[in-house]
């Protein structure tokens, strides 16, 4: 499992690329990247859970609406998460998503917070299989 920020996009923006042997790690790892950007995770315990189902007909809007839950989440309950159990079942045309989202409330005097992810982009928003390896390109509004 990888993720590659990306320095070469919009100032007010953060992308990063992502890539996993299976789909649910992929999905996790592009979780783990939206709240890297907002904070230093090392300092986030996963004491809180947070459920999501979703269903979609297509990967990239599966993952944007899966991202945009958890940021809503973030913003909603003021939680950072940590760690992700992303399950994905499906086949081509309809996918369902079920993840258990583990992490804790934002405590400003521990956590180390970075920039406050708003939203995620349609912008070159990619999931797809090459070879043995599963990759996505993500940029997140600022």
């Amino acid at each position: 499992m990888t993720i590659r920020f990306r320095d070469d996009m919009f100032e007010s923006d953060a992308a990063f690329d992502a890539e996993a042997t299976e789909l649910p790690s992929l999905f996790a790892e592009c979780g783990t990247a939206i709240f890297a950007v907002m904070a230093d995770l090392a300092s986030v315990k996963p004491v809180e859970t947070r459920k999501i189902r979703l269903e979609d007909d297509s990967l990239e809007m599966l993952l944007h609406r899966w991202l945009s839950e958890l940021i809503f989440i973030k913003d909603r309950d003021s939680m950072l998460f940590r760690e992700f159990e992303v399950r994905i079942t499906g086949l081509e045309g309809k996918f369902t998503l079920e993840s258990m989202n583990y992490g804790e409330r934002i405590d400003q005097a521990r956590h180390k917070l970075g920039s406050d992810v708003k939203g995620v982009s349609f912008y070159r928003l990619s999931v797809k299989q090459e070879g043995s390896l599963w990759k996505a390109f993500v940029v997140c509004d600022l």
